[in-house]
């Protein structure tokens, strides 16, 4: 597994989500300001709800597409340490578990060569304690479920 693949793996993630939420964005839309969505009774309020809604999946679209943006923007350079665009190997509990990190782009998983990686934004509290780790570090990071003890196996 490769960064490159990593990457390509999480833009065609985003790119998918991008399209769904458009598509949702653009029904909800077409409801507002349909004729059924007409305003039948001086509380009916169907039309409203619905360009809200047309309103927040367009901003979620929005968020995706520069999320993307970001992950594709991010370098593929070798990384003796780990910073933004590190592939970083830990194992905890016997198992092991690959993350990507980003800036901002936390919480998505995917599936690259048979193994589960997630994206891990150095804003959230592991990517935080990560940065700046080398391969053989062992640490110690407190999550809402207790201590973690996580071993950095490699980064690249």
């Amino acid at each position: 597994m490769t960064k490159a693949d990593v990457k390509i793996a999480f833009c065609s993630l985003l790119k998918e989500e991008e399209a769904k939420y458009k598509a949702f964005s653009d029904k909800a839309r077409d409801e507002a300001i349909s004729g059924e969505a007409k305003q039948e009774a001086k509380y009916d309020t169907r039309a409203i709800e619905a360009s809200y809604l047309a309103g927040s999946l367009a901003r979620r679209k929005d968020e995706l597409t520069i999320a993307r943006q970001e992950l594709e923007n991010i370098s593929l350079k070798p990384l003796e340490t780990v910073g933004i665009g590190a592939l970083v190997e830990t194992l905890e509990s016997a198992n092991s578990k690959y993350y990507w990190i980003t800036e901002n782009v936390g919480g998505y998983q995917t599936e690259v060569s048979g193994k589960q990686v997630w994206t891990l934004s150095v804003r959230s509290g592991l990517g935080r304690t990560l940065l700046g780790c080398e391969p053989g570090e062992d640490i110690e990071f407190k999550s809402p479920k207790g201590i973690r003890e996580i071993d950095v196996i490699s980064i690249s």
